[in-house]
């Protein structure tokens, strides 16, 4: 699929494989960019491990899961030095172009 024509403005926004040695990793780069970004699997998975043993465990997954996607906007935000919404975010990974 060809992406669109980016309007003014915009960079490129690719969600790719990249080596680091000989370890294939996803990435996402912006405007050639690896935006490096992670979050903590063992942590991940004592948080879940935790929701798990509760009656409430949904509200308790779905609250980790908003956490997460807050940081991981607010990162991307100051990666890209302004504030990112969902909605951007979303259109980038469909267009493949991010206004910077």
């Amino acid at each position: 699929m060809e992406k669109e024509e980016p309007k003014v403005g915009m960079v490129p926004f690719e969600e790719k494989l990249f080596f680091e040695g000989t370890i294939a990793r996803k990435g996402i780069f912006i405007d050639g960019e690896l935006f490096d970004w992670g979050i903590s699997e063992d942590e991940y998975n004592l948080a879940v491990a935790y929701a798990n043993k509760k009656k409430n465990k949904d509200e308790i997954l779905a609250r980790i899961h908003r956490d997460i996607e807050k940081h991981y906007l607010s990162s991307l935000s100051e990666f890209i030095g302004r504030k990112i919404t969902l909605k951007e975010l979303q259109e980038a990974r469909k267009t493949g172009w991010i206004k910077k």
